[in-house]
C-alpha cells in the first residue's frame, strides 16, 4: 500500500471516530472515549455507577483523545484535504469541557490535583501550532482572567472575595462555571447587635457550581438565595463557619454559648436528623438540574467536642487550653480588654469566664476514640438525611456533609444515593409516572445510599412510603 493510501486510509478512520464522537456527545449520552475505538456507555439505570465509571475512566478517556487528534496533522496538507477548522472547534470545545467537569469547586478552590488539567491540556497543544490557539482560547475564556499572551493557560480561579458593602457583579464572566464566594466579614456589630449583611450579587447565567464557605446564614436562606441568581445549578456547598474550621472568626467573640453551635452541630438522633431533612428539603423545588448538595452540618452533639477536650488527651495534635489567658503575656481580665478595645474597638469583649475554642491544629489529627464513639451514630443519620432529601428531590446523585470522625473534621463525608426499585400498590394502574406526587397512595420506594466509588452490593437501603402528600421513612432493608 503507497503512503497516500496508508495517510488516506488513517485520516478516514479518524474522521469518522471524530464525527462519531461529536454526535454522541452532542446528543447528550455521556460515553467516554478509550483508545480502543469504542464508546462506552455506562449503565444509565443507576446514576450512581454511571457517576463511578465516569471517574474511573476520564483519565484515560483524557490521555487517549490527545493521540487521536495528533494523528489529524503528521502528513503534508496536499495529500488530503484538511477537515473543515468549525470540526475541530467542536473537538476542542468538546474536548475542554471534559477536561473542566472532571473537578468541582472545592477541589478547583483547594487546587488539588490541577496540574494534571494542564498536562492533558498540553498534549493536546503540541500536536500543531493552530491546535494551541485553539486550547488556549477554548479554556482561557472559562477562567475570571485576562491572557495577554499566546500559548498560556489560564490559571483556574473560583474564590472571589466579597465586598458586602456593596454588589458584586460576576455576569460579565459569561462562562464561569464555579464559584466559591467566602462569608467569613459577612456580620456587624451595630448598635449592641450582632446582624447578618445581605448578600446583593450578579452571578453569570451559566454557573453550574457555587459553594458558600464559612457562612453563619442558615442553609434555607443560601438554598433560596441559589433559587432566584442562578436556579439552573447542578452543585450546592453549604459550609458554615465553626469551631473546626474558622474558630478565630470576631462572631464567637460574642457567641460563646453551646447553643450558638447548634445549628451545625445537629447532634445524632434520627428524629432530629429526619426534622432537620424536612426543613431542608422544602427549600429545594425550583432546583430541578441539582445533582449534588453539600450540607456542613455535624450529626454530633456539641457535648461530643467537650469530651475530646477534655478526655482524649492522648490524641491531641497541640497541647489545648481553654483559658484565654495561656501562652499570653496577659496578666488579668482587665488587661485583656484593653488589649481587646485597642485592637478591636468596635466589638464588644468575650467573657472570659467561657472557655474558648480550641485551636484549629487541635483537629488535625484523627482520634481513635472519637470513631469508635460517633461512627455509625454519625453515619446512620447521614444516610437518612441523604436518602430523605433524595426522595424529595430527584435530580440528586450525590449529597455531603460535615463529619465528626472525619480528615480533620472538615472533610466531607459523601454519600451517593440512588433510587433503586419504585413498588407499587397491586391495586395501582400500570402506568408512567413523571413526578413523585403522581405516584398512587401505598408507593414504596427503595433508596440506595453507597460511598462514592464502592459496589453497588455495599450500598444499604431505606424504604420510604407516599402516603399522598408526603414521603414516611418506614424500614430500613
Amino acid at each position: 500500500m503507497s503512503e497516500d493510501e496508508q495517510y488516506t486510509n488513517r485520516s478516514s478512520g479518524t474522521h469518522i471516530y471524530l464525527c462519531e464522537y461529536i454526535k454522541v456527545q452532542l446528543s447528550g449520552s455521556p460515553p467516554l472515549v478509550t483508545m480502543s475505538n469504542k464508546l462506552e456507555l455506562p449503565w444509565a439505570d443507576c446514576p450512581s455507577d454511571t457517576e463511578a465509571v465516569r471517574s474511573g475512566n476520564l483519565t484515560g478517556s483524557l490521555r487517549g483523545l490527545p493521540f487521536k487528534l495528533k494523528q489529524l496533522l503528521p502528513w503534508p496538507r496536499r495529500i488530503v484535504p484538511p477537515f473543515p477548522y468549525e470540526l475541530y472547534v467542536a473537538i476542542i470545545s468538546l474536548y475542554i469541557d471534559a477536561v473542566i467537569n472532571v473537578f468541582h469547586v472545592r477541589q478547583y478552590r483547594l487546587g488539588h490535583d490541577i496540574s494534571t488539567q494542564s498536562h492533558a491540556l498540553v498534549q493536546v497543544m503540541l500536536a500543531s501550532s493552530p491546535f494551541g490557539d485553539l486550547v488556549c482560547h477554548e479554556w482561557n475564556k472559562y477562567w475570571p482572567v485576562l491572557i495577554p499572551k499566546r500559548w498560556l493557560l489560564a490559571r483556574p480561579i473560583v474564590y472571589f472575595e466579597i465586598p458586602f458593602a456593596l454588589a458584586i457583579d460576576l455576569s460579565p464572566f459569561t462562562r464561569l462555571r464555579f464559584v466559591s464566594l467566602p462569608f467569613n466579614e459577612a456580620f456587624e456589630y451595630r448598635d449592641n447587635t450582632w446582624r447578618i449583611l445581605p448578600f446583593i450579587a450578579i452571578l453569570p447565567p451559566g454557573l453550574q457550581e457555587i459553594e458558600f464557605l464559612w457562612c453563619h446564614n442558615l442553609e434555607t436562606e443560601l438554598i433560596a438565595l441559589v433559587k432566584v441568581l442562578c436556579p439552573t445549578v447542578t452543585t450546592i456547598r453549604i459550609v458554615p463557619c465553626g469551631l473546626f474550621n474558622n474558630p478565630s472568626c470576631l462572631w464567637w467573640s460574642g457567641h460563646q454559648e453551646t447553643t450558638d453551635h447548634a445549628h451545625y452541630m445537629r447532634g445524632h438522633e434520627l428524629v432530629d436528623a429526619e426534622n432537620y431533612a424536612r426543613t431542608i428539603s422544602l427549600s429545594l423545588p425550583g432546583l430541578s438540574c441539582l445533582e449534588r448538595l453539600h450540607l456542613g452540618v455535624y450529626f454530633a452533639p456539641f457535648e461530643a467536642v467537650v469530651t475530646h477536650r477534655s478526655d482524649h488527651v492522648e490524641h491531641h495534635a497541640v497541647e489545648d487550653s481553654t483559658e484565654w489567658f495561656d501562652g499570653t503575656s496577659i496578666q488579668n481580665n482587665a488587661h485583656f480588654n484593653a488589649i481587646w478595645n485597642a485592637k478591636y474597638p468596635n466589638l464588644p469583649p468575650p467573657n472570659t469566664e467561657i472557655p474558648r475554642l480550641a485551636d484549629q491544629k487541635l483537629w488535625m489529627s484523627s482520634c481513635p476514640r472519637c470513631v469508635e464513639e460517633w461512627s455509625t451514630k454519625t453515619e446512620q443519620a447521614e444516610r437518612l438525611v441523604a436518602s430523605f432529601l433524595a426522595i424529595k428531590c430527584w435530580s440528586l446523585k450525590n449529597v455531603s456533609f460535615c463529619s465528626f470522625v472525619a480528615d480533620k473534621r472538615t472533610d466531607p463525608s459523601e454519600w451517593e444515593v440512588c433510587r433503586a426499585k419504585i413498588v407499587r400498590p397491586p391495586s395501582a394502574p400500570i402506568e408512567t409516572h413523571t413526578t413523585p406526587s403522581e405516584y398512587p397512595e401505598g408507593t414504596l420506594v427503595y433508596v440506595r445510599t453507597k460511598r462514592p466509588g464502592t459496589p453497588c452490593a455495599e450500598g444499604r437501603y431505606l424504604i420510604f412510603r407516599w402516603s399522598g402528600t408526603d414521603w414516611d421513612c418506614v424500614s430500613e432493608e
